[in-house]
């Protein structure tokens, strides 16, 4: 009889006895590894960017009418000038919108010249009209004005054209880092008719009114 109720105590106590807390092991979410996207900014900026105007066929064309010219005088050929081409493509640019026909619009030749960066003197060729780049250059070539600015003592140049309708503007600036270029002998011409900024038969700034 006692070892009946021993054992029954044993089963009792078996029983109602607790099972210990099993820890909770935390388990760290695996770790993804997303790889990084190529940097693409500088590629985009290099998209975005906007050709160099000095680089428009063109515009290189001009020079190298300009230069022909030049060259028949044995004159050193102009290099072409990013910073005259900003200047009088957005002369070329003012005129076939409307502005008027005149070197001192729109800031002034030389006022250009500073806004782009360009810190010389500089001398400034306009047309309007003509239907090539061989066309204004034998305007300009039969100007006694228009060819000083081109055989000038000047070093670069820039060139310039926009359109207004199906007419062309023209523009031709040249330039010297050097202090020592004068800044008259800037000229007007065109297929209609020549006239300058206050109705003479050439449009210089500061003398040099010159019948070719």
């Amino acid at each position: 009889m006692l070892s009946i109720l021993v054992a029954l105590g044993c089963l009792f106590q078996t029983a109602g006895a607790v099972a210990p807390e099993v820890p909770q092991v935390e388990i760290p979410e695996a770790e993804v590894q997303i790889a990084e996207e190529p940097e693409t900014a500088v590629i985009e900026a290099e998209a975005d960017a906007k050709p160099l105007l000095s680089e428009h066929p063109t515009l290189i064309a001009m020079l190298d009418a300009s230069n022909g010219i030049r060259a028949n005088r044995s004159l050193s050929p102009h290099t072409l000038n990013e910073n005259l081409c900003q200047a009088a493509q957005n002369h070329a640019q003012y005129m076939a919108n409307g502005g008027s026909f005149s070197h001192g619009s729109n800031g002034g030749y030389q006022g250009r010249a500073r806004q782009f960066g360009y810190s010389g003197s500089v001398r400034e060729n306009i047309a309007y009209g003509q239907s090539g780049v061989g066309s204004v250059f034998s305007t300009w070539r039969n100007s006694g004005g228009h060819y000083a600015s081109i055989v000038s003592g000047t070093s670069e140049a820039g060139f310039g054209l926009a359109y207004s309708g199906g007419t062309p503007y023209w523009v031709g600036v040249y330039g010297s880092p050097s202090s020592g270029v004068s800044e008259g002998g800037d000229y007007v011409s065109s297929s209609r008719g020549r006239r300058g900024r206050r109705g003479n038969r050439w449009g210089g700034r500061r003398g040099g009114r010159r019948r070719g």
